[in-house]
This record gives C-alpha cells, sequence and structure tokens, in this order.
C-alpha cells in the first residue's frame, strides 16, 4: 500500500542519516587522537676508543638535523633540514673490562663542559676482569647547531695469567641507548639519573617518559691490547722471592749468632 511503501522509505532515509553520522563521528575522532609521528631526528653517533694501557678514552661525536614541531604526548620532534640544539643521555653499558669510579671521573673524568655522568652499582676497583660485573653509565651532554662530543675515560681490569701470557683478545663495547630532548627547554636531567640517586631503572623511565628514546644507535668499538700475565713468569717471581727471602733470613740470623762473639771482643779490646 502507498502507506507502507511511505514509511519503508522514510525508514531508509533515517538509517542513512543515522549511518552517516556514525561514520563521520569515527573520523572525526580518529583523526584528533592520530599520534603525530614520534620522531624523525636524523641523528648520528660516530664512536672511538683512543688511548693504550690502562686507561683509555671512549669517545663520541655526534650530529642531530631537524626542525622541532610538538607530538601529540608533548615530547619532541624534527623534520630533516635544520641544524639542532639539543640535550642527549647516553645509557652505555661497560663491559667487566673496564670500569669507572670517583677517583678516575675526579681526576680525569668525562667531558668537554657541560657533559656530565652517572654510574650504577658499586664497583670492586681490585677485582680482575673474570670476577668482575658489567657497569651501567648514563652520559648526558648537548648538541649545539647540529653537532656535539662527549669522551669518558675509563680504566681496564687485570685478567688471569695464563701460562702463554700475551694479549687479551679484543672486547666489544656496545653502543649505548640514546634519548633526546630537543625542545629548547633548559632544565636539570631527572633526579633519579643523578649520582645521589643513582637508581636506573628510574633514570631510565623518567628518560622515556619525557624525551625522545632514539633506541641503541651505532655500531660496536673494541677495546683491544689489554696484555695477560705469564704463570710462567709468576713461577720465576715467586722463586726469586723465596731466594731472596731465604738469604736475608740466613744473613739476619747469622747476625744475630755473632752479637755476643762480637761484643765479647769489643769489651776485651776496651780492657
Amino acid at each position: 500500500s502507498p502507506s507502507l511503501t511511505d514509511d519503508m522509505r522514510a525508514a531508509s532515509q533515517r538509517c542513512r542519516v543515522f549511518c552517516t553520522t556514525l561514520l563521520l563521528t569515527a573520523v572525526v575522532e580518529c583523526t584528533v587522537k592520530a599520534p603525530l609521528p614520534e620522531s624523525t631526528i636524523a641523528f648520528e653517533l660516530v664512536r672511538t676508543l683512543e688511548g693504550n694501557g690502562f686507561q683509555r678514552n671512549l669517545s663520541t661525536l655526534i650530529t642531530a638535523t631537524g626542525t622541532t614541531t610538538a607530538t601529540a604526548t608533548g615530547a619532541t620532534t624534527a623534520t630533516v633540514g635544520q641544524q639542532l640544539d639539543c640535550r642527549v643521555a647516553l645509557v652505555q653499558l661497560l663491559p667487566a673490562a673496564v670500569f669507572i669510579d670517583d677517583l678516575r671521573i675526579n681526576s680525569m673524568g668525562v667531558g668537554p663542559p657541560p657533559a656530565a655522568v652517572t654510574w650504577f652499582s658499586p664497583q670492586r676497583v681490585e677485582a680482575i676482569a673474570e670476577h668482575a660485573a658489567a657497569q651501567t653509565v648514563v652520559l648526558f651532554t648537548t648538541v649545539h647547531n647540529g653537532v656535539g662530543a662527549v669522551w669518558l675515560t675509563v680504566h681496564t681490569r687485570y685478567h688471569r695469567a695464563v701460562p702463554t701470557g700475551g694479549v687479551v683478545p679484543p672486547i666489544p663495547i656496545d653502543p649505548p641507548r640514546v634519548f633526546l630532548d630537543c625542545s629548547g627547554n633548559a632544565g636539570s636531567i631527572p633526579t633519579a639519573c643523578t649520582a645521589e640517586a643513582a637508581d636506573l631503572h628510574g633514570c631510565t623511565a623518567a628518560l622515556a617518559a619525557h624525551w625522545v628514546d632514539e633506541g641503541v644507535v651505532g655500531e660496536p668499538v673494541r677495546l683491544a691490547g689489554i696484555a695477560r700475565g705469564n704463570t710462567d713468569h709468576v713461577r720465576a717471581i715467586v722463586i726469586v722471592t723465596v731466594v731472596c727471602v731465604l738469604t736475608a733470613t740466613l744473613w739476619v740470623a747469622a747476625g744475630i749468632r755473632d752479637a755476643p762473639t762480637l761484643a765479647t771482643a769489643t769489651s776485651k779490646k776496651r780492657a
């Protein structure tokens, strides 16, 4: 009937309006909530190990280019093209073969200013590499006009002596995890990352929450040229030491034995 046909047309029209409204709402909602790209910064690390013997400098050259823009989460991103001014945090795992401590940081340390370093887990300075643990450090530095650099002085550990002696095989130092803050907002490093707090989990969590996490950047560098003691030399040193101690002991004992005789001879001579 005409009445039924009109009702069906009206229902169909209402259905189309409802579906169109739902579709537009979904598109608008997705557009509003869609996050902007998290990072388009062109970032590069070039690392080298300098020096020889028991003190080495781990040097890092940093380049960063882009144009800063704000993301939906408040972090900072960039598009390639502009030299950036950024704060940089390098979370570096040092193998057991090397370490840093208060003495070496205060005397040789980290640079250039305003670079700073925080390290976690106390180290046994006297431990050989086979009995030591890896150590995590966080290096803070800056990039100005797209370029920055930082170096850290580390101390190599002794290794267990072997019969043949020789040199320890090259030891890899893995690349660091990199965090960037290119927002231009000056501020102090996270409290958990300070030497007073030294909370590694809290430090990385704070950096991940407020800085851009670039992930692990770069290639491993290899620590080479660490001498290993020769156990044959150790035996020779022990033998020479024992002979010297025995000789000195006999010489002292002979002196003590002859002391009364010398005293009696001296008294008779005076008389």
